[in-house]
């Protein structure tokens, strides 16, 4: 039996390009909305957090979130995984403080959201050479799969987000929602299936720490 192994998709040197590029998006877009706080007053209105269970994990995670008004707030968040289905997710989101008065980003909210990712496929394909009236010639060749699994979806959910310390600059959120998050270009039904298991988990819970400003 011949194998043919092709290069991973999703080499480190792209790993590490594109989350440079997307820390320094973040960044950037973290000053522009710090130099519009200050019609808000003195309490923040911007959260940059992550969880510490994915570093942990090694499935490093960012979050974004502005205050747009008094009780709504949009974000991203980004997210990179490795190991199995490894690859890239970005999830924007849109989040509704039910409190009173001027206090998005803090306290009890309900958040909707989309996401989108490409990650790579784990199961290999298998090619049986034929002849010109379909007989079966020759070895199987396996073949690394090479294609990348893209992926959409959505979820929704509830959470809370609470400012402590002595300045109250450092966020602690906790969420719990559902989600849908599904491959949308590939049919093969036991890589979908693993897909499922190791990123399509429709039962989200996370518990993230931020820098607030």
């Amino acid at each position: 039996m011949r194998i043919v192994k092709e290069p991973e998709i999703l080499k480190f040197s792209e790993m590490k390009q594109t989350m440079m590029i997307a820390l320094m998006l973040f960044l950037f877009s973290a000053g522009t909305m710090a130099q519009n706080n200050s019609k808000f007053g003195d309490d923040p209105r911007t959260v940059i957090s992550t969880r510490p269970i994915s570093l942990l994990l090694k499935q490093s995670n960012i979050q974004l979130e502005h205050a747009f008004a008094s009780n709504i707030s949009g974000g991203l968040a980004f997210t990179h995984f490795s190991g199995l289905n490894k690859g890239f997710k970005l999830d924007p989101f849109v989040r509704v403080y039910t409190g009173k008065g001027n206090n998005a980003p803090q306290g009890f909210y309900l958040q909707g959201k989309l996401s989108a990712g490409t990650h790579q496929g784990e199961i290999e394909k298998i090619t049986t050479p034929i002849n010109e009236v379909g007989e079966a010639i020759g070895e199987d060749i396996i073949e690394s799969t090479t294609e990348n699994l893209t992926a959409f979806g959505g979820g929704f959910g509830v959470g809370s987000q609470w400012f402590v310390g002595s300045k109250k600059n450092i966020s602690l959120d906790l969420f719990g929602g559902l989600k849908r998050y599904k491959i949308v270009n590939n049919g093969n039904l036991v890589d979908n299936a693993l897909f499922s298991l190791t990123r399509g988990w429709p039962v989200e819970m996370r518990f993230s720490v931020g820098f607030a400003f």
